[in-house]
């Protein structure tokens, strides 16, 4: 049996986190990265806090937790 392609499997994904009342698009969101990207793309410099603050997600993301604890974070 062949592997799924990315897309349908990124949205059987999202199907299962949204039956389960988990909203994939906010969390990501709230998490910051893709904006930090966006950011970047449009030549924002980032500080070292920025930078420690994005070591910390990339550290947390693999926590299963994180959505309980997304509202904690401190704000850039």
């Amino acid at each position: 049996m062949p592997a799924p392609e990315p897309e349908l499997l990124l949205a059987i994904l999202q199907q299962t986190l949204a039956t389960q009342g988990i909203d994939f698009d906010s969390i990501i969101a709230k998490l910051g990265q893709v904006q930090a990207s966006e950011d970047r793309l449009q030549g924002r410099r980032f500080t070292l806090g920025d930078h420690l603050r994005g070591s910390v997600l990339s550290l947390l993301s693999a926590d299963l937790s994180i959505p309980a604890r997304i509202h904690t974070l401190p704000e850039r």
